[in-house]
């Protein structure tokens, strides 16, 4: 992909490894939430998998250099949520992108990435 001085370095995915990101990823959008699956008691952990538009730009996963198909350093996500700052640097205009991490307990966190509304009850 050859990238022009007027494009802006984007990401074209970005996958956690639980959970969904609310609203799904668009490499329009920059502020995203996840409901991170996790006890009570226990702390929860999430990775990330992003891929940039061209394969040259440099993208940073709160500060640290992520490589083409790897996945990020695993982010714990305790009592207080927590926020993870994407960067795709390039030739080109940078761009960044927010995941707000929220602990959730495991019900609650499949209910909110439940596109089918199944977990929909009325009381």
């Amino acid at each position: 992909l050859a990238s022009t001085p007027d494009e802006t370095a984007s990401l074209v995915s970005l996958v956690p490894s639980a959970g969904s990101l609310s609203p799904p990823f668009s490499s329009e959008l920059s502020s995203y939430r996840l409901l991170v699956p996790g006890g009570a008691t226990a702390a929860a952990t999430v990775s990330f998998t992003a891929t940039s538009a061209d394969l040259r730009w440099k993208v940073l996963a709160d500060g640290a250099e992520l490589k083409p198909g790897t996945s990020t350093p695993t982010f714990v996500v305790g009592e207080v949520a927590r926020t993870v700052v994407f960067e795709v640097e390039g030739v080109s205009a940078p761009s960044s992108y927010s995941v707000l991490l929220v602990r959730a307990d495991a019900a609650v966190a499949a209910a909110a990435a439940d596109d089918t509304l199944a977990f929909l009850a009325v009381v």
